[in-house]
C-alpha cells in the first residue's frame, strides 16, 4: 500500500512538474501580440499578394524573393515576421490579420510595414501596405477597441543607425471599409 501511495505522488509531482513547465513555457515564449514568436499562419494568410513601392510580392509560406535584376547581387526580400495578430477591424463579423512585414529591398536598411489581411468571408486579401519604419525594433502588434496597435522602438532624431532604439512609438491602424486601404489614425 505504501509503495502504490509512494507511486501516485511520484506521478501527481511529475504531472505537476510538466503542466507548470509548459506554462511558463506559454507565459513566456508565446503571448500572442509578440511580434518576434516563430510563424503559425494558416495558409490563406501566409499567402498572399502584397504590393510595396509598385512591387507586387507573392507571398509563399511567409516569404517572397525577387530575382535581383542583371548586374546586381541583392535579392529583393519580403516576409512575415512573427504571428498575425487575430481580430475583426472591419466589424462584418469575419477575424482579419494583423501582419508584421520586413522588406529587405538589397541595400542597407531593413524596411518594416503593417499590412492587414482583410477576411471578407471567403479568403483573405492584403491591404495596403503602410511603413513604420527603417531599421526599427518591433515590439508587439494587439488589437484593442476594435482597431491594430503596432509598438516598436524608434532612435531619436539625428542618431545614428548604430544607436539603440529607444523612442517607444504606437501606430493605430485605421480600415476604410469601402476601399479596405488602411491608414494611421
Amino acid at each position: 500500500m505504501r509503495t502504490a501511495l509512494l507511486a501516485s505522488v511520484t506521478i501527481l509531482g511529475v504531472l505537476v512538474g510538466a503542466v507548470a513547465i509548459a506554462g511558463f513555457i506559454r507565459f513566456n515564449f508565446t503571448n500572442g501580440g509578440d511580434v518576434l514568436g516563430d510563424r503559425k499562419l494558416s495558409p490563406e494568410i501566409a499567402d498572399l499578394a502584397i504590393t510595396i513601392d509598385n512591387q507586387t510580392f507573392t507571398i509563399t509560406d511567409g516569404v517572397a524573393e525577387i530575382s535581383p535584376p542583371p548586374g546586381s547581387a541583392t535579392t529583393n526580400t519580403l516576409q512575415l515576421v512573427g504571428e498575425p495578430v487575430m481580430g475583426d477591424v472591419d466589424n462584418d463579423g469575419n477575424p482579419d490579420a494583423a501582419l508584421l512585414i520586413q522588406h529587405d529591398p538589397g541595400g542597407s536598411g531593413t524596411f518594416y510595414y503593417a499590412v492587414v489581411a482583410i477576411n471578407d468571408g471567403i479568403s483573405y486579401r492584403a491591404s495596403n501596405a503602410l511603413l513604420l519604419g527603417d531599421r526599427i525594433e518591433p515590439r508587439t502588434v494587439m488589437f484593442t477597441g476594435g482597431r491594430f496597435v503596432y509598438n516598436y522602438a524608434e532612435r531619436q532624431p539625428g542618431d545614428a543607425m548604430s544607436e539603440r532604439r529607444t523612442i517607444e512609438r504606437n501606430v493605430t491602424i485605421t480600415v476604410d471599409n469601402s476601399t479596405g486601404a488602411i491608414s494611421a489614425s
